[in-house]
């Protein structure tokens, strides 16, 4: 099979033989010599209404020129409060003979001057113009009549002689050929001149290789095998977390195209809306949020490492009364919750811990109630007590709420 290369050298070559052929082969006789009649007098009407086209622009220049110019010489003209050069100088106001012109008088004469010198010539150099293109029509009306009397001697004579109608198509085919030739060896010259062999093999290979990285398909097996991945890592996270013994053993089921999380149990996917219990809600949210952020350092995506959470511990206790405010909850060995709820919460916590500490930039914000004051690790990483009267969150004079009354 021949390369891009042995083929652009196999035409040029072609072409080459073809046109000393020609050159060769050509008769002298009546017929070709009419053919190339022809040929001369298309190029002279191309080059003569090329001429045309220029001229006709340069009159519609010469004409805006004129037009402004006339304008302005008349508003001078019309307006006529100064007098010629070489008139006496009266003054502008009480008309009195002035010695000397004044500089602005002078500089408006000047451009007055200017302006009548320029629209002069235009108007001088406009009929010049207007003659030649007028000359150029003519002579393309002539040529076009030379053209139709040689295109009909050239159908009587195809008419007349078969052999030479034969010619007359072969020559038109030949030159289609020599056309298409010409037009491909054309457009493979700037590649050629631009690249070599080897760089364009290397842009192929990696044109390929976008073309599958980027495909259709390609990017459906990247969801899914990104999925498959966030899965097992939240399923990981899970086994550690607080989840109702009935769906001990179940794996997470995230799934991208719809965003819906669940579990996959033994017999069958149960979304999160069906597994009830709030603890059962927390351990699969924090289980696959810290899923995701694994990912993302994993694979070094542009996604800020932070995570925020609000009331780790509401599973735990029962909502504020309305209106109310909660003192802080010191959660020790003797705190408000049972040992086993206790364990649980200290659970999230120690996960948060343990995830900060893998060192992949991820910094975890929990606003809590809840105060484990026999963890150094809490008490170091509490940045505020909400009960703190000079650390508030929210400002005390930020302006509230106040419904109105019906």
């Amino acid at each position: 099979m021949k390369t891009a290369e042995q083929l652009t050298v196999g035409l040029r070559s072609a072409l080459e033989r073809e046109a000393e052929g020609a050159a060769a082969g050509e008769n002298p006789g009546t017929f070709l010599e009419l053919y190339s009649q022809r040929a001369g007098v298309e190029g002279q009407i191309t080059e003569l209404r090329s001429q045309v086209r220029a001229a006709q622009a340069m009159i519609g220049t010469s004409q805006d020129f004129q037009d402004t110019a006339t304008r302005q010489q008349l508003r001078l003209e019309v307006v006529n409060l100064l007098p010629a050069a070489e008139e006496d100088h009266p003054c502008p106001i009480c008309n009195s003979p002035l010695e000397s012109t004044t500089a602005v008088e002078q500089a408006i004469h000047s451009a007055h001057d200017r302006i009548r010198r320029d629209l002069s010539m235009v108007q001088r150099e406009r009929p010049k113009l207007d003659s030649h293109v007028q000359q150029w029509k003519d002579q393309i009306t002539d040529l076009r009549g030379r053209l139709t009397e040689l295109h009909g001697q050239i159908e009587a004579i195809a008419r007349s002689d078969e052999a030479t109608r034969q010619q007359v198509d072969l020559e038109r085919r030949r030159g289609e050929v020599r056309g298409a030739i010409k037009f491909y060896l054309d457009l493979q010259c700037p590649v050629e001149s631009a690249i070599s062999a080897e760089e364009d093999e290397k842009v192929r290979t990696r044109i390929t290789e976008l073309e599958q990285e980027l495909g259709h398909q390609s990017k459906l097996e990247a969801l899914q095998d990104m999925t498959m991945r966030l899965n097992f890592i939240a399923t990981e996270i899970l086994r550690g977390l607080p989840f109702e013994e009935l769906y001990k053993g179940a794996s997470v089921s995230f799934n991208a195209r719809d965003l819906t999380l669940g579990i996959i149990a033994p017999t069958r996917r149960l979304e999160m809306r069906d597994i009830g219990a709030d603890e059962n809600y927390l351990s699969l949210h924090v289980a696959t949020m810290l899923a995701f952020h694994r990912h993302f350092a994993e694979r070094g995506r542009p996604v800020p490492g932070v995570l925020l959470f609000d009331q780790l511990s509401r599973p735990y206790f029962p909502p504020d009364p309305a209106g109310e405010q909660r003192e802080a909850v010191i959660i020790g060995e003797d705190g408000p919750l049972e040992s086993k709820d206790r364990a649980h919460l200290k659970n999230y916590f120690d996960l948060l811990f343990k995830e900060v500490e893998r060192g992949e930039s991820l910094q975890v914000i929990v606003l809590e109630h809840a105060y484990f004051a026999d963890d150094p690790r809490f008490v170091q990483a509490t940045k505020g007590r909400w009960t703190d009267h000079d650390g508030y969150l929210v400002p005390l004079d930020w302006p509230e709420y106040v419904e109105e009354s019906s």
